[in-house]
């Protein structure tokens, strides 16, 4: 690692580096120079490290478990917890005005057992503030829009330190097939021509919570709550033709729509408490997630002349799962290397 901090007195260094030292530290006159907005903006600033980032899109499933070692984030020196919001999620939330110093540990941590590379520990002020953000964008194109809106609010009262962020996404996609779509028999004679389209849209409205209470004596606890509800609808639509002796589109014969509908709410509350125990630190780990998704299938055919014909099927596929866990740590003795 070699950090360097541009334009900032020598007397008041942005990082510092100590060789007997298990961390380095950035303090906040390092990061003023990207005018980060939040701790989001200012993790991809630090030299030589990497924020291990979750699979997106279809990859991304929940694993069983709490996965201990996994994850290389910790908030105020503890790991956040929460399975569903991933690390730049969570920092998202964290405005940078109420960010002290991020740490990069050298020599990993009893928070996240197991964890081998570089670790980030932001430490925030802890005064009673009240912040928030926003942001809006999107993509507006021929066939696509995508509007997306994120707005979070964090603050403190007394013993507690609360956050509260709102995403809400929503994409639409129009296509066209490229040219026209024609079924033949074994012999390669043309028996229908098709001109097809196909919508889809997919709404996803997000609500994370989050709850710190910091009591005597060391006590904390930690509560989480993360719900959505995703509305995904494809719809497409099939215009059918008898084919002329040419091969071109003939008469017109029915027109087949086939709408998939897939509905699915998710819940996740999260918490933990955690206090001095026989010389190290006993925590109470519990989370519950749940998940319900229905499937919908219908086929409608409009013929010209002719009855519509139409059919349905349901499919609804629920997952849960419950997590009771005890830790007890001990943190090594300052100054001792093990092998």
């Amino acid at each position: 690692l070699n950090p360097i901090s541009s334009g900032v007195a020598a007397e008041t260094p942005a990082v510092q580096d100590q060789d007997d030292s298990d961390r380095l530290i950035y303090d906040m006159a390092y990061f003023d120079q990207y005018a980060p907005r939040t701790a989001a903006d200012m993790v991809v600033q630090v030299p030589g490290f990497t924020l291990e980032r979750e699979p997106q899109g279809q990859d991304r499933k929940p694993n069983r478990g709490f996965s201990q070692g996994q994850g290389n984030l910790l908030i105020n020196g503890k790991r956040p917890s929460t399975k569903s919001s991933s690390a730049v999620e969570l920092l998202r939330r964290i405005p940078a005005s109420s960010v002290v110093r991020v740490e990069i540990l050298r020599q990993g941590t009893s928070e996240l057992a197991g964890q081998s590379g570089l670790i980030v520990n932001f430490i925030t002020d802890g005064e009673e503030t009240l912040t928030g953000t926003f942001e809006i964008q999107g993509i507006l194109r021929e066939n696509i829009a995508r509007p997306h809106a994120s707005f979070s609010l964090s603050g403190k009262t007394g013993n507690f330190t609360f956050t509260g962020e709102l995403l809400w996404d929503t994409s639409t996609f129009n296509f066209t097939d490229a040219g026209p779509e024609t079924v033949s028999d074994s012999t390669g004679t043309i028996l229908e021509l098709r001109d097809e389209r196909r919508q889809i849209t997919h709404k996803k409205p997000t609500l994370n919570l989050g709850l710190v209470w910091d009591g005597e004596n060391d006590q904390v606890a930690n509560l989480n709550f993360q719900g959505f509800y995703s509305d995904f609808e494809m719809t497409e639509t099939s215009r059918q033709f008898a084919p002329t002796s040419n091969g071109d589109f003939g008469d017109f014969r029915r027109t087949v729509t086939n709408p998939f509908l897939s509905p699915q709410y998710s819940y996740e509350i999260g918490g933990d408490y955690a206090q001095p125990f026989a010389g190290g630190t006993l925590k109470l780990i519990g989370l519950r997630r749940f998940d319900t998704e229905n499937r919908k299938r219908i086929s409608t055919i409009d013929p010209v002349d002719d009855i519509t014909t139409q059919f349905e099927s349901d499919e609804t596929a629920d997952t849960a799962e419950t997590i009771l866990r005890i830790l007890y740590t001990l943190e090594p003795a300052k100054g001792i290397n093990y092998p």
